[in-house]
């Protein structure tokens, strides 16, 4: 990474509470799994970098009637 640049990560999110269609305009990386799991199951963060992690939040929506397909 130079000039300040954070790399991003490409994820395909399928499950039944997954968005249909969505595309995430947030910049998430690999802790951005464990900040998903932190918060699902209510557990403290490990590190500052996960801490601060979107959590892919924007992509599941567990108030939606489950996807039969997804």
């Amino acid at each position: 990474m130079s000039g300040g640049r954070r790399a991003g990560v490409s994820c395909l999110v399928v499950g039944p509470y997954a968005k249909p269609g969505h595309i995430s305009t947030q910049l998430n990386s690999h802790v951005s799994l464990l900040k998903f799991c932190q918060f699902t199951f209510g557990l403290d963060a490990l590190t500052d970098r996960d801490a601060a992690s979107h959590g892919m939040t924007d992509c599941i929506d567990t108030s939606q009637q489950p996807n039969a397909h997804p």
